[in-house]
């Protein structure tokens, strides 16, 4: 039993949250209501597990939760200091945001800075901390 009580202790405190993804976190530079969460996994690539998208009253988010419409990672890249991210419909059929942003390291973190665009809506500057 003390062995047992022992083990449960000790991968108690050895837990902690996984490594396995990080973030960027933008968010509208004169509106407030703008705002992209990615969720990227940290592996060769740039690959995009999670998003959230607003602007104004409208929403967009992988996966589709409640209240958010549903869309797709259709492509991106991160190239030297410069992030691009291109979300479309479910069917993948018409993209429904862009990402464009440009990216400094400041050795406590790194920050960008750059347009989301949504065709039809409109288009934000936005800065954003990449975790």
């Amino acid at each position: 039993m003390r062995n047992l009580l022992l083990s449960i202790g000790l991968g108690a405190l050895c837990a902690t949250p996984a490594l396995s993804s990080g973030g960027i976190y933008c968010d509208g530079v004169s509106d407030p209501s703008v705002s992209v969460h990615l969720t990227v996994g940290r592996v060769p690539g740039f690959p995009v597990v999670g998003a959230t998208i607003t602007a104004g009253d409208k929403a967009w988010g992988l996966p589709a939760l409640e209240g958010r419409e549903p869309v797709e990672f259709a492509q991106g890249a991160i190239a030297g200091d410069f992030v691009i991210a291109d979300f479309t419909d479910a069917g993948f059929e018409a993209i429904v945001a862009s990402l464009r942003l440009a990216q400094a390291d400041t050795g406590a973190g790194a920050v960008a800075a750059g347009i989301l665009s949504i065709p039809g809506v409109g288009a934000w500057p936005v800065v954003c901390e990449i975790d």
